[in-house]
């Protein structure tokens, strides 16, 4: 663990993460049911760490999931947002792409493929949003498609 994010190590996130485990588990020895909720708080806090430090640990850059347009060739940055029927992304120019969620990844291919559009895997800077302690990809940076980790991710084997 050598990276850092946000000015704190991998292993300074993890002993953050660590101590909320500690509260966890020592509110719950000391208390019934009062203690649910600082219960239930300390552990979000500690997943959040945890992936905070996952982040440290690859120098500040996280991978999400975006498309391409196949017609163009242009990575369409954008947000995945909870929608109506699921998980949907809205690039920066206003499209809506509902992404195909088929088992097989030749025929989620197919499925986006007839939408125009090609899903990859990006890598960019992460960004921290203090207030919820979770980490975020900018649109306006600079993302790069990790081919490796798009074939890893579309399952090209099955």
């Amino acid at each position: 663990m050598t990276g850092t994010f946000d000015g704190r190590t991998a292993e300074q996130w993890c002993e953050m993460a660590t101590k909320c485990y500690r509260d966890r588990t020592e509110s719950w020895e000391r208390s019934d049911t009062d203690g649910f909720l600082s219960q239930w708080a300390s552990g979000q806090m500690a997943s959040r760490y945890q992936a905070l430090a996952d982040i440290a640990d690859n120098d500040g850059f996280m991978w999400d999931r975006a498309f391409v347009d196949i017609a163009t060739g242009e990575l369409l940055k954008g947000r995945w947002f909870d929608g109506q029927y699921g998980s949907c992304y809205r690039t920066l120019d206003g499209r809506f792409i509902n992404p195909s969620y088929a088992k097989k990844a030749a025929t989620r291919e197919a499925n986006m493929a007839k939408k125009g559009y090609r899903a990859v895997i990006i890598k960019a800077p992460a960004h921290l949003n203090g207030r919820e302690m979770r980490a975020y990809i900018d649109p306006n940076d600079e993302w790069v498609i990790d081919e490796a980790e798009t074939v890893s991710w579309l399952g090209k084997d099955n």
